[in-house]
């Protein structure tokens, strides 16, 4: 899921960073930025963990690839709920 800029959607970045910080214990700021290479991240393999790269390509953690999911889930389930 992504804009016409070809970006992740800024609240799907922020539920993912949310669940990353909890998961890894990183600062949430930092979080958020390894959101966007979990969406980035080639890996469709459910059995592997996806790296998190930091902004010189250096990894810093890795989460379920379960974890990517859950946070497409929550959007969904916030877009559905009624205004």
């Amino acid at each position: 899921m992504t804009d016409a800029s070809g970006r992740p959607p800024a609240r799907l970045l922020e539920i993912l960073g949310a669940k990353i910080a909890a998961e890894t214990g990183v600062d949430p700021l930092l979080a958020r930025d390894l959101a966007v290479s979990a969406l980035a991240s080639p890996s469709v393999d459910e059995d592997e963990p996806i790296a998190l790269l930091d902004a010189e390509g250096r990894e810093v953690a890795r989460i379920p690839f379960a974890l990517v999911e859950e946070a497409f889930d929550d959007l969904d389930d916030e877009q559905d709920e009624p205004g």
